[in-house]
């Protein structure tokens, strides 16, 4: 699984109370784990966990390849 993210020059990213902040490869893990988990997802996942050793599944396509950028904008996309 490969995310592209840009990163705007003004973001902050935090913590909803109670939970640890997750730095930016954490969160795209995250969410590539929700989206492959979802009952309705129609996609394989197909992640070896160690490619060059067992070859086992990751079974959620963890962990991501993240690259990313900044950008001029003041979000994320």
């Amino acid at each position: 699984m490969n995310a592209f993210v840009k990163v705007g020059m003004d973001v902050r990213f935090e913590a909803a109370a109670g939970e640890k902040l997750l730095d930016l490869q954490e969160m795209v893990d995250e969410g590539v784990r929700r989206a492959y988990l979802d009952p309705d997802n129609k996609l394989r996942a197909s992640l070896q966990a160690d490619p060059a050793g067992k070859r086992i599944n990751t079974k959620d396509n963890t962990p991501a390849a993240v690259l990313w950028s900044w950008c001029a904008d003041r979000r994320w996309r």
